[in-house]
């Protein structure tokens, strides 16, 4: 995933997937059944928010997964907030490739709820 502010790229990784990932690694030797959901994402900035009139979440690009459509802006993800892509990270550290759920995008000018299966990371 990529998250970005405007031009300045951020990489945070949080403590729990941090924690999740050594688990397996010390585990197995390697990490394993990396949830994805198919996108590349951005964090909707104030400055967008307001010009746009668009709610907190992330912008979706490099849409691969058939639930999305390119520039949806994700809001919720299995119940959880996802305005950050730190809290985005934290809600898909409990999920697994397979999975069902159920995601809120803003879409057209209007909330939608979709089911997303989740996917496996491929690095």
């Amino acid at each position: 995933f990529l998250g970005s502010r405007g031009a300045d790229l951020a990489y945070a990784i949080p403590n729990g997937v941090i924690k999740a990932v050594a688990d397996q690694l010390l585990r197995q030797g390697f990490a394993a059944d990396r949830p994805d959901i198919g996108a590349k994402v951005e964090e909707v900035t104030d400055v967008y928010q307001n010009y746009w009139k668009l709610p907190d979440g992330l912008r979706l690009t490099d849409v691969t997964n058939p639930a999305f459509l390119e520039g949806d802006i994700l809001m919720l993800l299995a119940g959880k907030n996802v305005s950050t892509v730190e809290q985005l990270y934290e809600t898909l550290i409990f999920l697994h490739p397979g999975q069902t759920v159920q995601a809120e995008v803003y879409r057209n000018g209007q909330k939608t709820i979709v089911e997303l299966t989740i996917l496996e990371e491929t690095v």
